[in-house]
């Protein structure tokens, strides 16, 4: 729709299938869209929960553009450039989405994050 305010809330998310990415149950990603009914953006708002993994199980992913990640809960691990970063809570991280990147939870419980994707055209 051509609407240029949209609002999704919290019983409205759709989870998603990411076209960028592998099946869900290989990559431990699970997406919700929070900005679904805007047409013609440039920017890609998820809730994302990121499931424990293994070290060895991790799917490297690369995609056009750049990508912004807040963690709400949980701890995440970033895997990138063969360089292994740790993210707790209310810790962000911006970068480069053309570069192979892995992320995986870590700890005793899935990591939740708003993941926001800008693809560049």
């Amino acid at each position: 729709s051509g609407r240029k305010a949209v609002v999704v809330r919290k019983n409205e998310r759709k989870q998603i299938f990411r076209r960028i990415h592998e099946d869900p149950a290989k990559t431990g990603y699970y997406y919700e869209s929070l900005a679904y009914p805007k047409a013609d953006k440039h920017m890609e708002p998820f809730h994302v929960q990121f499931e424990v993994k293994k070290k060895e199980d991790l799917v490297s992913l690369t995609h056009k553009g750049e990508e912004f990640i807040y963690v709400l809960d949980g701890q995440l691990e970033f895997n990138y450039e063969g360089e292994t970063i740790s993210l707790a809570p209310g810790d962000s991280l911006y970068f480069d989405s053309g570069t192979p990147h892995a992320f995986r939870a870590v700890g005793k419980k899935n990591a939740l994050a708003i993941d926001v994707i800008y693809a560049s055209e």
